[in-house]
């Protein structure tokens, strides 16, 4: 629509608030062209409860307050379809706002999740060896419980291993589970026999954890790890995380974040993700970067000879006081916050720039600002501790006296 494509040439649309783009993303679009488009108009909104809490109020209170005054025209016409698991919070949210609600429990999907195991094991036993049968349907089906993402991925896994009836066979072996933990079980447990611990956390730490999908290149610089390790993870994984086509790397569905989070559910040390833990190994690895990249020769020249900074330092830049702040702030990390803005500070503002994510560098600092409490004493070696500051918290860790360096130095 053009309404749309002129609203995004204004490239601050797209870090705006909420309530912006709101206006200029579709409700002035629909207004715009409402001659041309149907009488009812429905917008889905889907899986709302992957949102922090924050932003869950932010849309929907933003939804139900701005069409309330908004025109006329638009409002008898547009629906929004919002879907969410039941979680008590969200629960309480849209009944405080008289928000009509469907219960899709009450849908029973066994018969279509059936008819779509049905059709891939077909498709499978006419492209290999494979002879469907029936109690193969019934333990796909079994292990689905009733969700589609379920059944994907249970078809997968079973489309992408040696042969379809040995990986069929662990899942049979895997005891009468449902849900899509006994999928990231298997499939999980398969990688972690064949490789180091040291070979798998990083990487899948490293892909569930991110701000935004990364690369194979993103991961491979970032994480200095060879490519032929991450390709092999990736192809033995490749049931439950996708490489897109522009080989952006992504889970399948957010739950496989959840599963890996989870130490009652994620059993297996090997590929369990401890967030504080992996989020300081990634804020660490994204100082190492711009540490190496943001050097004293002009980034423009980069930029320009490039056409394009490199990945790995464009996510650093972007998301490095986010990892930091998930992060167990141990004295090693503080130390490094430290080098980088007392050294590297100037030039991180010109790679932002470049970029056009000033913005998120303004928000990125305000982070870290909430979460590191700088000790006051910080211009001679022989500064007396502050006697009225309380015990360091979690997040309260006293910088070493250093004498200041001048930013960009």
């Amino acid at each position: 629509m053009a309404p749309i494509s002129r609203a995004l040439e204004d490239p601050t649309i797209l870090t705006a608030n909420s309530e912006p783009q709101l206006q200029k993303l579709i409700l002035e679009p629909i207004l715009q062209t409402q001659d041309r488009l149907p009488k009812r108009l429905v917008i889905i909104i889907d899986a709302l409860d992957e949102c922090d809490d924050n932003t869950i109020v932010n849309i929907v209170g933003l939804l139900a307050t701005t069409l309330e005054n908004y025109d006329p025209s638009i409002r008898t016409r547009l629906r929004f379809l919002v879907t969410s698991r039941p979680e008590e919070p969200l629960l309480h949210f849209f009944t405080d706002l008289h928000i009509p609600s469907f219960d899709i429990s009450a849908v029973n999907p066994e018969r279509d999740i059936r008819i779509f195991l049905e059709d891939e094991l077909q498709k499978l036993a006419n492209s290999t060896t494979y002879e469907m049968k029936e109690k193969d349907i019934r333990l796909l089906a079994q292990i689905s419980g009733g969700v589609f993402v379920a059944a994907r991925i249970a078809v997968d896994f079973v489309a992408f291993g040696k042969s379809p009836d040995s990986q069929l066979q662990k899942l049979h072996n895997a005891g009468r589970i449902s849900g899509l933990d006994v999928v990231y079980r298997v499939v999980l447990d398969a990688i972690a026999q064949e490789s180091s611990a040291s070979d798998i956390f990083q990487p899948i730490a490293t892909v569930v954890l991110s701000f935004t999908p990364l690369s194979k290149l993103t991961i491979i610089d970032l994480l200095h790890i060879k490519t032929e390790r991450l390709d092999h993870l990736l192809h033995a994984l490749r049931a439950v995380i996708h490489v897109r086509e522009g080989d952006a790397i992504y889970p399948i569905h957010a739950s496989l974040r959840d599963f890996l989070t989870d130490r009652r559910r994620c059993t297996n040390p090997c590929v369990f993700v401890n967030p504080t833990r992996h989020h300081s190994m990634i804020s660490g690895a994204c100082f190492d970067r711009m540490t190496s990249l943001l050097q004293k020769p002009d980034l423009r020249y980069i930029c320009r000879e490039k056409k394009r900074l490199p990945d790995d330092l464009t996510y650093a830049c972007r998301y490095w006081a986010r990892h930091l702040a998930e992060s167990h702030l141990d004295q090693s990390l503080v130390d490094r916050l430290q080098a980088f803005a007392s050294v590297r500070l100037l030039y991180w503002i010109e790679c932002l720039s470049l970029t056009d994510d000033l913005d998120l560098g303004v928000s990125g600092l305000g982070i870290v600002i909430k979460v590191l409490v700088v000790c006051p004493r910080l211009h001679s070696c022989d500064s007396k501790p502050n006697i009225h500051s309380s015990a360091p918290t979690k997040y309260q860790i006293r910088l070493r006296p250093y004498y200041l360096m001048p930013i960009g130095s």
